[in-house]
This record gives C-alpha cells, sequence and structure tokens, in this order.
C-alpha cells in the first residue's frame, strides 16, 4: 500500500500500467461501479503532462456515515 500511496500522489495524474479489472459484488462493492481495480506488484506509474477536471471518483458524504446508508465494515481510511 505505501508504494501505491507514494506513487498516487493526491492532484496529481499518472498512467497506471499493469492492473487488475474484476466484477465486484456484495461486500466487496464499495462504490456504484460494477468493477474493481486492483494494483499489483507489477504495478507501474508513470508521471504524465495529461490533465482533466472531470471528477473520477465519487466519494461517500459524512451524513452517509451515519444515517445507516453505508457498509461501516467496508470504510477503510488512511492518512
Amino acid at each position: 500500500m505505501y508504494r501505491a500511496q507514494s506513487n498516487l500522489p493526491i492532484g496529481e495524474w499518472r498512467f497506471i500500467e499493469n492492473f487488475t479489472v474484476t466484477a465486484a459484488g456484495d461486500q466487496y462493492q464499495t462504490t456504484t461501479s460494477r468493477y474493481k481495480m486492483t494494483i499489483i506488484g507489477d504495478t507501474i506509474y508513470a508521471k504524465t503532462d495529461y490533465h482533466d477536471d472531470n471528477p473520477f471518483l465519487t466519494l461517500a458524504s459524512y451524513e452517509d456515515f451515519g444515517n445507516g446508508k453505508l457498509k461501516m465494515y467496508l470504510l477503510i481510511g488512511m492518512n
């Protein structure tokens, strides 16, 4: 996890190569997407000049944490 965190700084764009995409379901479906991307040991990160202001990630609101909409055992926090 540290390798991915250090190679994917917040606010910067990267090309990512060598990862897996599989179906996400049941307790492993943490977003509305039907698929999940998994970073593996052979994943390659490369800097890029590409930039796009469209949000590709939708984060849950704080209200959803306490009102029962989210499965609490799926939430992962990182500093």
